[in-house]
């Protein structure tokens, strides 16, 4: 009886456990974050964000992305202004000669989603726990690498 009562323990507590993990975020075909966006003050100035991929560009008018990679949403919320917020998994082809370099970004879209601004860090491995907690712009000028960083972009005008 001892034992029996055990398992029944065991088992409503791994019930529990499985429950309480959050849901996978499943992107929808038309999600905010994805287009198009620019900065002609940065070096690559253009990027393109679709469900699953990001490709960097030199120019806006540039057709062959100076970096491509994949891209995962891990989470979404919206914040009480009316900013919409996303945290990704990014694995980078080959950036800067780093070749399959996995970051992870924080991401704030305006309330417009029209100013798109993100941190990412460059990390060993993806985990939940690396992502930045803020949009800290001092990080651009602390970063050792080139996916360390705070930037911002906008999105592009349809002509």
């Amino acid at each position: 009886m001892k034992n029996e009562s055990r398992i029944m323990i065991l088992v409503a507590v791994a019930a529990l456990v499985v429950g309480c993990a959050p849901a996978k975020y499943v992107p929808t075909s038309n999600e905010e974050l994805f287009g198009t966006w620019v900065n002609p003050s940065l070096t690559n100035q253009k990027i393109v964000l679709d469900a699953s991929s990001f490709s960097e560009y030199s120019t806006p008018a540039s057709e062959k992305p100076n970096t491509h990679g994949t891209m995962q949403i891990v989470r979404k919320w919206t914040d009480s202004e009316g900013n919409i917020w996303y945290q990704t998994y990014e694995v980078s082809d080959d950036y800067w000669g780093i070749k399959n370099a996995p970051h992870q970004t924080l991401h704030k879209l305006s309330k417009s989603a029209t100013v798109w601004e993100h941190v990412g860090l460059w990390v060993d491995h993806h985990d939940p726990r690396f992502f930045p907690d803020k949009l800290d712009q001092s990080i651009a000028s602390k970063a050792s690498n080139p996916m360390t960083g705070y930037r911002v972009y906008y999105r592009q005008k349809q002509p």
